[in-house]
């Protein structure tokens, strides 16, 4: 199975000082995500669904007909007031009705998952352990045939970035999933989001 795990930038806050992922170039960067989902013919997604990058891809695999799995690190609730409604959005990217809409789906397939929500660790590394079962996901499925047995042989996993490129600082949660990615040797493809 071709398998895209991806991870990325969350829309600019209204009162962002550094652009990173401006709301204006949402619907340039979707089309760069759907282009590429298009060109690896994946036949998964796994990734998280906070607003920007992931909701973004999880719309184009929606659209294109093409699996996908959410990880949240808590509650969907928790995670849309923390990670989604708190940015920007307009007309076009209604962030938490879109929010709603692809959880629901997942839910519906059994494939929403929820991490364990460890208390006495900080939502940082939280957020870290995100990365880490986004990836081990694509791979056990990289691992199954399209009706879900085990293949003889694993198919691929790509990394996708979606990000301006340089991470804003040490605890970064998109260089850490590059990092992450390029441990496990596998390729990693780079959606600009400047």
């Amino acid at each position: 199975m071709k398998v895209v795990a991806l991870s990325g930038r969350r829309i600019d806050a209204k009162d962002s000082q550094i652009p990173r992922f401006p709301l204006t170039h949402a619907p340039m960067v979707r089309e760069q995500i759907r282009a590429l989902l298009r060109d690896l013919r994946a036949e998964a997604l796994v990734c998280s669904a906070s607003c920007g990058a992931d909701l973004l891809a999880l719309d184009a695999a929606n659209e294109l007909g093409i699996q996908f799995e959410v990880m949240l690190p808590f509650s969907p609730q928790e995670f849309r007031a923390t990670s989604v409604v708190d940015r920007p959005g307009n007309e076009d990217w209604d962030w938490g009705s879109l929010f709603d809409q692809l959880v629901s789906r997942a839910r519906q397939r059994d494939t929403l998952h929820v991490a364990e929500h460890d208390q006495t660790i900080s939502n940082y590394e939280t957020y870290h352990r995100v990365a880490e079962l986004v990836l081990e996901r694509a791979l056990d499925l990289s691992r199954q045939l399209g009706k879900g047995g085990k293949a003889a042989c694993p198919g691929t996993v790509t990394a996708i970035l979606v990000w301006e490129g340089a991470p804003r600082d040490a605890r970064d949660h998109t260089a850490h999933f590059a990092d992450l990615a390029k441990a496990l040797g596998l390729p990693i493809r780079t959606v600009y989001t400047l």
